[in-house]
């Protein structure tokens, strides 16, 4: 656990730092005020685990593993929707935002942006699959992964950085997402934990990010069509909950994941109507 940590501290926390040495102090204040939107979304959504993880765990101590299975389908099911519409909220805000908030001047280049984007995303759907092997216990199996992790971010970033600045450092951390918790994470949590094929995931996986593509594609497509300022900015907002809500209903209507979740909104929904 604690190589886990020291590695963690040491991929997500270096960028700000190489941005100052290799760009300079005014591009890492620029990238400072994308990451403070996106750190209030890491808030809300380490809220959120924090809130599931200990049901997670109490049904792989006391349920069959096949229960354990579909629960962990369901939970990767439901952040790859949560986590792609977040994606595609910044995709299609971040710079407007930034401009309602700041004013001109204060945008980061158009690549740096996406790689932002890409890097939560991916970050993002590292959570359940983190969270899932840390209720089984899973830590010794690949307790290398996080110091070869930030080894490999500070190596191509350092090789990136000065020819490509902000973008160069971004696609570094994004090289070394791909290169060893992609697949390594996932490797351990379905052969140790689950014991399931770990093809069935990445299948799942690479479904969910071309929907999540296809639906930010579209809404980046009409959001570019909506004017400026703070009407512009609503319309857009409007677009970002109804276009990639919309796509993914329609791509997973027949699924047993959204059967299941429109299960628990309607008992959550009935439970409150019951309330005094």
């Amino acid at each position: 656990m604690l190589l886990h940590r020291i590695g963690g501290v040491a991929v997500f926390n270096t960028d700000n730092l190489l941005i100052s040495k290799f760009v300079g102090v005014a591009a890492a204040g620029l990238y400072s005020n994308y990451m403070m939107i996106r750190g209030f979304l890491n808030i809300v959504i380490r809220a959120l685990f924090d809130v599931i993880t200990p049901a997670m765990g109490n049904l792989s101590a006391t349920g069959p593993e096949e229960r354990m299975q579909a629960a962990f389908r369901r939970l990767n099911f439901f952040s790859g929707w949560l986590f792609g519409w977040m994606s595609v909220c910044l995709l299609c805000l971040y710079d407007p935002f930034i401009d309602l908030w700041l004013g001109d001047g204060y945008r980061l280049p158009g690549p740096a942006v996406l790689l932002l984007v890409v890097n939560f995303y991916m970050s993002s759907m590292r959570v359940p699959v983190d969270d899932m092997k840390g209720v089984l216990g899973l830590f010794w199996e690949d307790r290398y992964k996080s110091l070869l992790e930030a080894a490999y971010n500070l190596v191509v970033s350092l090789a990136l950085a000065q020819r490509y600045e902000v973008a160069g450092i971004l696609a570094g951390t994004l090289a070394s997402t791909l290169a060893l918790p992609f697949w390594w994470e996932p490797l351990v949590l379905y052969r140790r934990g689950l014991h399931m094929p770990v093809w069935k995931y990445f299948v799942g996986y690479s479904v969910q990010m071309a929907v999540t593509a296809a639906a930010g594609g579209a809404t980046w497509l009409l959001c570019s069509m909506m004017g400026d300022g703070m009407g512009g900015f609503l319309l857009k907002a409007l677009l970002c909950v109804a276009v990639p809500n919309g796509v993914y209903l329609a791509v997973y209507s027949r699924t047993e994941e959204l059967a299941f979740l429109k299960e628990q909104v309607r008992k959550a929904v009935k439970k409150l109507s019951l309330l005094p």
